[in-house]
């Protein structure tokens, strides 16, 4: 049992490690990128050593599962310092009624938004952009776009370098 409870927490910092490693990397911090790299291997070659003395279905699986959660982990202990996060929902409307009608209702509950008009030349369309800061406002952006009948598609937009 200590052997498994071993195992588990070394795969477990190796994961949470080396995914540190990957946001890192992308966040161009190359230092910090390589240190979590090295600092990931000795995990793992710990890890290693004591997995090829136990190759029982009960330590693979406390691996993979330690792999599981670390990984889990990691991505929410970044979410966490992520300071930048904005929610960017596109909708597009057919006549301009309708897209007056939700900048109406947008600009009362003080959310940002912008509009483009696409003019074609059979018809018309208004691209409306929605930019919600938080969940109150990505939920009343969104209920504001369905009563109107409106599709929309959301994306997450985040500073790479912050």
């Amino acid at each position: 049992m200590n052997n498994l409870l071993q195992l588990f927490l070394l795969k477990m910092v190796d994961t949470m490690i080396g995914s540190g490693k990957t946001i890192f990397m992308i966040k161009g911090m190359k230092f910090m990128s390589a240190l979590s790299q090295a600092i990931s291997n000795i995990f793992y070659v710990i890890l290693m050593s004591k997995l090829m003395k136990s190759t029982d279905i009960a330590s693979i699986a406390v691996t993979s599962a330690a792999m599981f959660i670390g990984q889990y982990m990691s991505q929410a202990v970044a979410d966490k310092f992520n300071k930048v996060k904005v929610w960017k929902m596109s909708a597009t409307a057919k006549t301009k009624e309708i897209s007056e009608v939700v900048i109406d209702e947008l600009s009362s509950q003080d959310i940002n938004f912008r509009v483009l008009m696409a003019e074609g030349k059979k018809s018309k369309a208004y691209a409306i952009d929605i930019f919600c800061h938080t969940k109150e406002e990505t939920k009343l952006a969104k209920e504001i776009l369905t009563q109107n009948n409106l599709k929309y598609y959301t994306v997450e937009l985040k500073a790479i370098n912050e």
